[in-house]
């Protein structure tokens, strides 16, 4: 989580400089919303990524819930290509 939260505070930064840089006049409008569409997209990702895992921490201290989430996360991790599992792996920790 803490990773999560780190990696949305540098994107928020980046925004940040982009709009200084389109105030500036170092970059144009298409640059400019280009640009911050794509941070955007990617603070909404890190934001579904923080409530999953959110979601996903209520459930571990119930022992039930804790085995069946460790079930279904070894099937997922065997059954799925590297870039899944480093999404998966990521998520956990």
């Amino acid at each position: 989580m803490i990773t999560l939260r780190k990696e949305q505070d540098k994107i928020q930064k980046c925004i940040n400089q982009i709009h200084d840089d389109k105030l500036d006049g170092l970059i144009d409008k298409k640059m400019y919303l280009n640009k911050g569409k794509t941070k955007k997209f990617s603070q909404v990702e890190i934001a579904e990524q923080m409530a999953l895992h959110e979601k996903a921490i209520k459930l571990l201290p119930d022992n039930q819930y804790g085995h069946e989430l460790n079930r279904l996360c070894s099937k997922l991790f065997e059954n799925s290509e590297v870039d899944k599992n480093v999404k998966l792996l990521n998520f956990l920790f």
